[in-house]
């Protein structure tokens, strides 16, 4: 894998786990790998598979595809980004139509946010 992208994944991989308040033996033990393993891949310095990698997405509780999402913004996940994760984490596998209930709701929610200040 390009040096590049291995330390632009160990990023988002630590910018995970921090915002989850996990320590790398924590995730390393959710992962079920070794944390001095971990620290390498945070720090772009280990090769790993797809499969390590989804691993490591399952213990962080986020879908594979959030690690390359960030990739082209090229900025740190923010605790905001981490909120808006788990957002979505919380409603994906609803209905459809439950789901746009939530956006109403929201919706409202922010107008009156809005309307209060």
């Amino acid at each position: 894998m390009d040096k590049n992208l291995l330390i632009k994944l160990g990023e988002r991989i630590r910018s995970l786990r921090k915002a989850r308040n996990l320590s790398q033996e924590e995730l390393a033990e959710k992962a079920n790998l070794h944390f001095t393993y971990v620290g390498r891949i945070e720090r772009g310095e280990a090769n790993f598979s797809i499969g390590v990698l989804y691993r490591i997405a399952a213990a962080l509780g986020v879908n594979i595809d959030n690690f390359f999402s960030f990739l082209a913004a090229d900025k740190p996940l923010t605790q905001k980004d981490f909120l808006i994760f788990e957002i979505v984490h919380l409603i994906e596998d609803e209905k459809e139509e439950d789901i746009e209930a939530i956006e109403e709701f929201v919706k409202g929610a922010l107008k009156w946010m809005k309307d209060k200040e």
